[in-house]
Order: structure tokens, then sequence, then C-alpha cells
């Protein structure tokens, strides 16, 4: 508890140093939210056993791998906002991970810069560039993704069925059939292309029953 409270210093410390841009948040071993500060940058709060979508989890991978920390990946919040997200990892005398700090940079108006800066110094017209700029379907499929993996549980995250839970849903949307989508899902689940293809044919299979 001695520890905990530390961290949870350490953590508004943190959120002073970082400024009204930044979400720092910090997880229990479970997932569950025990501190957190700017939480309207993400609509979270304490209590709630909510990892960011994707990126928090490829950062428990990476935890899981041995890495103490992982800086600068880039991860969404539930409304599409865009940020910068870094995690940093404690873990108890036997190793196994038991907090982790995350620290959620709204990026959003950096995005706009440099859309505007694009738009005063690129190749396109800048007329082109003003307006406001449409998701790409490349941004539409990652949303959707996204969106979905939220809806796992922590826990779930190396469960075969979760897995085959969630490619269904996202294969009923037709998410597949985007260019790119299924090297994103493979990385965002850490599974192999052949794997998530079988993944596919058993669903298809079950269907047929």
């Amino acid at each position: 508890m001695e520890r905990e409270k530390l961290l949870i210093k350490f953590c508004d410390f943190l959120t002073h140093v970082m400024g009204p841009e930044t979400e720092v948040v910090l997880h229990d071993r479970e997932g569950f939210i025990i501190w957190i500060a700017q939480g309207h940058i993400t609509g979270r709060a304490v209590g709630q056993q909510d990892l960011l979508p994707a990126m928090e989890m490829v950062a428990r991978q990476r935890a899981m791998e041995g890495f103490d920390y992982t800086t600068g990946y880039k991860s969404f919040s539930r409304q599409g906002t865009p940020l910068r997200s870094s995690s940093l990892f404690f873990r108890d005398a036997a190793g196994r991970l038991d907090y982790v700090l995350c620290v959620n940079q709204d990026i959003s108006a950096y995005v706009n810069l440099q859309q505007l800066l694009d738009a005063f110094i690129g190749d396109r017209p800048a007329v082109a560039r003003v307006q406001p700029e449409q998701d790409t379907l490349d941004d539409v499929v990652m949303k959707m993704i996204l969106g979905e993996i939220a809806r796992m549980k922590p826990a779930d995250i190396d469960s075969k069925e979760a897995k085959l839970r969630l490619i269904k849903r996202l294969n009923d949307k037709g998410i597949f059939g985007a260019r790119g989508a299924v090297g994103t899902v493979c990385q965002l689940l850490h599974i192999a292309q052949p794997t998530l293809y079988k993944y596919l044919q058993e669903i298809k299979e079950e269907t047929v029953q």
C-alpha cells in the first residue's frame, strides 16, 4: 500500500509537469484504474477496468516480454482523439506485472497544425487542404478495429475464444475486405496471418452448421 501511495504521488507530480493536455493514469495488475488525471481526454474514471483499446494492450505485451517501459506509441481515445502514449511497468518482487502507469498526450492540435503546414508548403493546392479533412479509409478501418478491441477485457487478450469473437465481429462488418486490415489485426492481436485465416475458416464452418 505504501508503494501505491508513492506511485500516486509520482503520478500527481507528473500531471503538473505535463499539463492539461496529458492524461496520466495508473492501472493495477487487473487493469482497474486506481488513479487518473485529465480523464476527460479518454472519458475514463477511477474504478473502471478499462485499458485504452489496442495500444495499451501492445504495451502490456511489451511488459510481458520483459521491457520496463514503452514510449511514443500511437493510440486513440474512444472518441477518436489521436494520442501519443507511453507506459511504464512496475513489477512485484516475483517479477509479475503489478502496476502500469500510462501517459496519454492529446496531439490533435499538433495533427491539425501539421495539416495546416502541409497545406502551406505542400505540393497540393492550399485551397484543397484548408477544408476539414475527412477520415481516410485507413483511418475509418483503424477506428473500427480499435472500437471492437476496446470491448475485450484485459484478461481475454490471450484467449482464443475472445479473439474468435472479435474476429467474427470484424468479419461481419466487412473489415477484412479493406487493404491492410488483415496485417493490422494480426499485429494488434499478436497472431500470425495464417492463424487469422484459420480462425476465419473456423468461423465460416461454424456459420454453415
